[in-house]
């Protein structure tokens, strides 16, 4: 499987209802043999709460950086934060589990469907 940074920033507000990509899709990728590659892509994005902890705590701001294997059929698997910040206030547990709770179209390499990773951050704000 290939590695997909969708370089996607997904802002969540307070409510977390609020979810706003920040970078475009990448659009597909024609090889020199004309394969033609579409990177996978949301079709049902992550809507993470802001983690309890962090709102007790008056952290305002947070951020996740995620890593997951895409089923061929679009489903996130074995996530994981690669990294959280602040650390310890639920924000990579809150990131992860509603990214595992949305859904992708997969990585389609002339038309089918293949397994992939993708690679994206979730920024968290608190809002007023």
């Amino acid at each position: 499987s290939t590695c997909q940074d969708s370089r996607a920033l997904i802002a969540v507000e307070r409510s977390g209802e609020a979810l706003i990509p920040v970078a475009p899709v990448p659009p597909p990728v024609v090889t020199p043999d004309g394969t033609v590659i579409e990177p996978p892509r949301w079709r049902k994005q992550p809507q993470p709460d802001f983690p309890r902890r962090a709102m007790a705590a008056g952290i305002e701001t947070g951020a996740v950086e995620v890593f997951c294997d895409v089923t061929r059929r679009g489903r996130p698997r074995d996530c994981r934060a690669l990294s959280e910040t602040p650390e310890g206030y639920g924000f990579g547990r809150a990131a992860v589990r509603a990214t595992e709770r949305a859904r992708l179209m997969p990585r389609r390499v002339d038309g089918v469907a293949q397994s992939s990773t993708i690679r994206f951050t979730i920024r968290y704000r608190m809002e007023d």
